[in-house]
């Protein structure tokens, strides 16, 4: 399951780099209340949701010829975006929801769709704080033009209650437990000229055993009737009762897959694509 991964290594890769300046900025302002503040660390997906390993990454690099370095997360991988009063105060309420939603799917028992290829699960979560974890760990992996530039988006993580549809598609899938798993790829554009059905704008965080991808536009090559759309967790009626609901779920290695992995077509180990 997944899409033809060789078609897609023939898009155009759009991708913005910030200038020196506000890579300085990006490690001096929260990313969620805009701030100018210490930072603090936080995982990307939260600690407890499986993410507390050592682990080697491949990060990209864009210079003079598009590369890869291998670097090691120890203790998992984590981003320095956050402060501490957003970190603490705000976002752990989301964080606990949702690393009680990972944990659900990987020790309840799962049943196959008569198809035998998706997994069906019966989990009880608060699907609107779940959402707003997702919108945190966007927010914390996105350059901080993109949280200048999505107020609405700051704004449903800042307010516990606050409810929004979100600019972009939120489709998710499982992650199974590889050494090859785990893509972060920040929001990019991709021209299908010469793949079509190919084109995206948007990004992806997967981390076993749960993936997302974000996307204003993503095209048919990507096998999108195997994702669940959870959009409407973000802005839905009843999203904020914790309650059981039934997922199904499709496991895929990567959504959109990482820059790198399309240039290289080759995968060794997680990715992440920043630049």
């Amino acid at each position: 399951m997944g899409f033809d991964i060789k078609q897609a290594s023939n898009t155009m890769n759009l991708v913005y780099v910030p200038t020196k300046k506000e890579k300085e900025e990006n490690i001096k302002t929260c990313h969620i209340c805009l701030k100018s503040k210490d930072l603090t660390y936080e995982h990307v997906p939260p600690k407890k949701a499986y993410n507390q390993y050592n682990k080697l990454w491949d990060r990209l690099q864009l210079k003079k010829n598009i590369s890869s370095r291998t670097f090691q997360a120890r203790g998992g991988f984590r981003v320095h975006t956050l402060c501490k009063s957003c970190n603490n105060e705000i976002c752990s309420l989301y964080a606990k929801e949702y690393i009680s939603m990972v944990k659900q799917l990987v020790e309840k028992p799962q049943i196959f769709d008569k198809e035998g290829e998706a997994k069906i699960f019966s989990i009880e979560i608060n699907r609107l704080f779940v959402a707003k974890e997702i919108a945190t760990m966007i927010l914390a992996t996105e350059p901080l033009s993109f949280a200048r530039h999505n107020y609405d988006l700051r704004k449903f993580v800042l307010d516990k209650t606050y409810k929004s549809k979100p600019g972009f598609k939120v489709l998710s899938f499982l992650v199974p437990n590889s050494i090859y798993a785990g893509t972060i790829s920040k929001t990019h554009g991709r021209v299908d000229t010469y793949a079509p059905g190919f084109k995206l704008t948007g990004g992806e965080i997967s981390w076993f055993p749960f993936g997302i991808v974000y996307a204003s536009e993503i095209g048919e090559g990507y096998n999108l009737s195997e994702f669940l759309d959870i959009s409407n967790w973000f802005f839905g009626n009843n999203v904020e009762s914790r309650n059981s609901i039934m997922v199904k779920l499709y496991t895929r290695l990567t959504g959109i897959e990482s820059l790198q992995s399309l240039v290289h077509s080759q995968r060794n180990r997680p990715q992440i694509d920043d630049y």
